[in-house]
């Protein structure tokens, strides 16, 4: 394993909220414990039945009165990430800490599939069809839809909405990032975060991942595609500063980022699984950049996607050889754009037990994405 650098991204705050419990502390013993979040909803067909819902409210923690206004903008998926990220920014401090506004960045992927019904819309179709028991007439629902969907309707919706709130809140104006999805951009917004530490153009990145991939309709796509893991709502919340400056501070922080990759190999079609190539590759890159040896990893946290073949793959490189595979998305659910952030804040936790060992956590989406991150006790 490398030397640590003083421009290494260290952890220095995290938050979680998963079906497991309400913060990282919470998910994590839980998780410890071999508790499933995962239950039957009794809302659908048994092949989709089962998945780790939340339950409203999902913000909890108290807010500035001047941002009280505000909440009524945010989805569901809008108001884990307020809670996550309000976790991670109190263990951080970085509120206190000596960074200008505009050298903190924010970088947040978000989904809510409570969207995807379109509730909106459900007037204007009853209308239209005399309550569901008539044909669609385009007129007729053009009609409809004009006396009885509100335009302002769209504003819930938008990404921007906790955006805005977690940078004006937390003074989050330097570079930033906003993506949206199912699964797969949230690596990416981690790893913008890192190098964008290590060279120099932030002090400070905040990394939120949240989402509700819980829906009916979102269920129903899931198992219609054949993703074999069951949905789970949920929010991560990571915050990065430069090794160096935190110190500078005194801030010990969680866990050092070592190393990080990526790659992307087309799956077969008609599978989401990811390609075991892309995973190995993604290690492989990662795994040279944190210039980790044979013996010295303690852990490896794999998607848990339905990747075939990978403990055997694994086995065929010297510093993963013999190392322990598991997975975390059987106990938490498929968090979409949340899985990654929040199995990095759980990895980060385990690098408090045991010996500390370094942990190697791959991430993957559903078109052939695959990422890699090495994390070190810092």
């Amino acid at each position: 394993m490398r030397a640590i650098r003083p421009t290494d991204a260290v952890l220095t705050g995290a938050g979680c909220v998963t079906a497991l419990g309400r913060t990282l502390a919470e998910t994590h013993t839980a998780l410890a414990a071999g508790s499933n979040g995962v239950h039957a909803v009794g809302d659908a067909a048994p092949a989709m039945d089962q998945a780790a819902v939340l339950e409203a409210p999902f913000l909890r923690v108290d807010v500035p009165d001047e941002l009280e206004a505000q909440i009524k903008f945010l989805n569901g998926a809008g108001e884990l990430a307020v809670e996550a990220c309000a976790e991670a920014m109190l263990e951080s401090a970085l509120m206190s800490a000596p960074y200008e506004d505009t050298r903190r960045g924010l970088y947040l992927s978000q989904m809510d599939s409570y969207d995807w019904s379109c509730p909106e819309f459900h007037n204007a179709m009853r209308g239209a069809t005399d309550d569901l028991a008539g044909d669609v007439d385009p007129v007729e629902l053009n009609a409809s839809a004009k006396r009885r969907v509100k335009p302002f309707f769209m504003l819930e919706s938008l990404k921007n909405n906790a955006f805005s709130f977690l940078a004006t809140w937390f003074g989050l104006r330097g570079a930033n990032t906003s993506v949206a999805g199912f699964s797969g951009p949230t690596w990416t917004c981690l790893d913008m975060a890192v190098r964008s530490l290590a060279r120099g153009s932030l002090d400070a990145a905040v990394v939120v991942g949240a989402a509700r991939p819980t829906s009916g309709v979102a269920r129903a796509e899931l198992q219609a595609n054949a993703v074999p893991t069951a949905a789970g709502d949920g929010a991560g919340a990571l915050v990065f500063e430069r090794r160096a400056d935190a110190v500078a501070r005194g801030i010990a922080g969680r866990a050092i980022v070592l190393g990080s990759g990526a790659a992307t190999i087309a799956p077969p079609e008609g599978s989401w699984a990811p390609p075991t190539a892309a995973l190995l590759a993604a290690a492989r890159v990662t795994l040279a950049e944190a210039e980790v040896g044979p013996g010295e990893l303690g852990g490896v946290i794999a998607p848990g996607l339905g990747e075939s073949g990978l403990l055997e793959a694994l086995e065929e490189l010297p510093a993963t050889a013999g190392v322990p595979l598991r997975s975390i998305k059987p106990h938490t659910g498929h968090l979409a754009l949340a899985s990654d952030a929040v199995e990095v804040a759980l990895a980060a936790a385990s690098l408090a037990e045991g010996d500390g060992a370094p942990v190697l956590v791959l991430t993957a989406g559903l078109l052939g994405q695959a990422g890699a991150v090495v994390l070190a006790r810092a």
